[in-house]
């Protein structure tokens, strides 16, 4: 049986005749797949089979026996290679042996450890599926001498061991020939496609949820008062927290220009929510501070805060409330308007010594000194004596004068500064109303720009049709 028998010469009796060659194989587990290099480590069973007509036999004449095993050391074996194969050293295979039947069919069944390219495609990650093909073909024989098919229309993946990061869809099977620039003989190949789906709750648990809560911090700077000085730093410590998530799926990701992947659109839309809503939140802090200088509010900007925004952001209540304790501005018909005083009578104007003299009527002065009686000497006249007291009690009324003009001059001091203090603080608080109502609306459409985000992201699921021709 193995009388002029040669390991290096295909096994046929007619040379021109090609060996068909079919190969199947069983993935029994993926142990790792290098995102970032795009390289997957797999344990597969690889099924050879072919026809040896140099080994042939009559069961009836070597006691019914039906197979032998042999090493492949001592039989032609086919140089079966994975082309897309990125290991350094090759693996002996030996040891294993192989089946032969009395028919010539030889069937060989051994482990193997691929390490194999894989090109990934991130653009739902991490709702993303992979296709890393095998793609196994003769390196030495072409299509003449070798002919190499499949055993089945798929793969096995009945003993497959579950994985905790991806989940076997697929293992389709193709049949190519191809043409290759070197030789004109075709070189036939077989590849299995091996369709993987990513587990996403490790990467929804770990990192998006995490991010979406930091997103949602942001929006409590739009209620947080301007008073605290905090808004802009949080918002910004907020967004560097964010950066540092996006530099974590970076690493993990392939360095490539070709998509970007759907966590990474998000990413790109929460750091742009969180760019707006920190210049936002400046505009809002200048608003504040606006009356700080006594510049009152804009009728159309007190228009549109305080009638139109108000109403929008359930906001009415608090600025009539607000109107009561500064009424600067008053709501007239649901609009508001600056406050205007009633027209009044043009009173008759009176003069200044008439003003004084009324309150000099009102104001009992210190007790003046006792004027004690003066005798007139004889040689006077009763002239002469009310002349002398006469100027004595005009003296005394001259100096309650300046003194009454002094007290009047303070009063309305006094009154013009209270007056205008009080108008201040109106425009003030006129200011920090406008500036609470648009931290508000923003509050409500920042908080529906997020939602939409989120759902968008956490609910998308992609469709995925594989072409595997």
């Amino acid at each position: 049986m193995l009388k002029n028998y040669s390991v290096t010469s295909r096994p046929v009796a007619n040379l021109s005749q090609p060996v068909l060659l079919k190969v199947g194989i069983a993935l029994n587990q993926i142990i790792d797949l290098d995102e970032k290099n795009q390289v997957m480590l797999s344990s597969i069973w690889l099924r050879l089979s072919w026809k040896d007509e140099f080994f042939h036999w009559n069961e009836s004449e070597y006691q019914g026996l039906k197979e032998i095993r042999m090493p492949t050391s001592e039989i032609w074996k086919p140089d079966l290679t994975l082309y897309n194969d990125v290991r350094e050293e090759e693996r002996p295979l030996d040891r294993y042996s192989a089946v032969i039947y009395p028919d010539g069919t030889v069937f060989w069944l051994f482990p193997v450890i691929l390490k194999s390219y894989c090109k990934l495609d991130v653009t739902y990650f991490p709702y993303d599926q992979q296709n890393c093909p095998f793609k196994f073909g003769s390196w030495g024989y072409h299509g003449f001498q070798l002919d190499v098919t499949n055993r089945s229309v798929s793969g096995d993946m009945s003993s497959f061991i579950d994985n905790g990061e991806w989940e076997l869809v697929d293992i389709p099977v193709r049949r190519h020939e191809i043409y290759y620039g070197c030789c004109p003989e075709p070189y036939p190949d077989v590849t299995f496609y091996v369709i993987i789906k990513r587990r996403s709750l490790y990467y929804i648990f770990n990192i998006v949820l995490p991010c979406i809560l930091i997103v949602s911090i942001a929006l409590v700077a739009f209620y947080l008062p301007p008073e605290s000085g905090e808004k802009v730093s949080l918002v910004i410590t907020v967004l560097l927290a964010l950066t540092v998530f996006m530099l974590l799926i970076a690493e993990i990701m392939p360095p490539q220009s070709e998509v970007v992947p759907l966590i990474g659109q998000y990413f790109v839309g929460a750091i742009s929510l969180l760019s707006l809503s920190t210049a936002l939140t400046v505009f809002v802090m200048n608003l504040h501070y606006s009356g700080n200088h006594g510049r009152p509010v804009p009728n159309w900007l007190r228009k549109l805060t305080f009638h139109w925004i108000a109403r929008i952001v359930c906001m009415t209540k608090i600025v009539k409330r607000k109107m009561q304790v500064h009424p600067v501005c008053q709501l007239e018909n649901g609009n508001v308007s600056p406050k205007k005083k009633s027209p009044k009578k043009p009173k008759k104007r009176q003069k200044k010594s008439d003003i004084l003299a009324k309150i000099s009527d009102g104001i009992t002065l210190s007790p003046q000194p006792t004027l004690s009686p003066i005798r007139a000497p004889s040689s006077l006249s009763n002239g002469g004596i009310c002349c002398g007291m006469a100027n004595n009690i005009g003296g005394g009324i001259e100096e309650t004068n300046n003194l009454l003009n002094q007290i009047l001059t303070h009063i309305t001091y006094l009154g013009a500064t209270a007056a205008d203090y009080r108008m201040l603080r109106g425009v003030e608080s006129e200011w920090h109303l406008v500036a609470i109502i648009i931290d508000r609306l923003l509050l409500m459409i920042f908080a529906l720009m997020t939602l939409i985000l989120t759902l968008f992201f956490l609910c998308f699921q992609p469709s995925y049709e594989y072409s595997v021709d």
